[in-house]
């Protein structure tokens, strides 16, 4: 990971950095190296880290967090599978890095455990109403469906978030009364 971090700081052509399923979370100087890394990059617009066993130490979103605060250049990232609902304070770190990035358009948060906790969803509402830059949201396999609470809490942030284009809520256990309650959001391509 060491060489990972030395190319993205050198690297001016590299657009999309595909890294997943490398466990990287198994040793936390790898998300150090990776965040240094991108910390530094301007050229990388697409970031693909999922199934990386982030989840299993907080330090390792903390670092992810900090690298999407100051990088201005990745545009869609995609944290499929990373487990993050399995721990408060990576919803935590996810959320600030939600709300205070202004360059990500497209976030790819299925497979997350997000609605392990309703809590989780409490948090990442106040992150999506704030972000002005947010078109996509991928939220699949979360199992929102199983507490109405995250399907009202994501409702209300989409009211208010007016740069959101489409949202993907597939595998999510979500019935047909739940889906009505998203009805008054035409602008929103919303799928089931």
């Amino acid at each position: 990971m060491l060489y990972l971090k030395e190319v993205l700081i050198n690297n001016t052509t590299i657009e999309i950095l595909g890294i997943s399923a490398n466990n990287l979370g198994i040793n936390e100087k790898n998300m150090l190296y990776l965040k240094e890394g991108l910390e530094k990059n301007t050229s990388i617009k697409k970031l693909i880290v999922g199934i990386n066993n982030i989840h299993r130490n907080q330090k390792n979103m903390q670092y992810l967090k900090e690298a999407l605060e100051i990088n201005n250049t990745i545009q869609n990232i995609s944290l499929e599978a990373s487990y993050l609902g399995e721990n408060f304070m990576n919803i935590l770190y996810l959320s600030q890095a939600l709300e205070k990035n202004s360059s990500i358009k497209t976030w790819g948060l299925n497979y997350n455990s997000l609605g392990k906790n309703q809590n989780n969803m409490l948090f990442l509402k106040t992150a999506i109403q704030n972000n002005k830059t947010i078109q996509t949201l991928n939220l699949g396999g979360n199992g929102f469906g199983e507490n109405k609470l995250n399907l009202i809490y994501l409702k209300e942030a989409l009211e208010i978030n007016k740069s959101i284009q489409k949202v993907y809520l597939k595998d999510n256990n979500i019935g047909e009364t739940e889906k009505n309650m998203y009805e008054n959001l035409k602008n929103i391509f919303l799928e089931f």
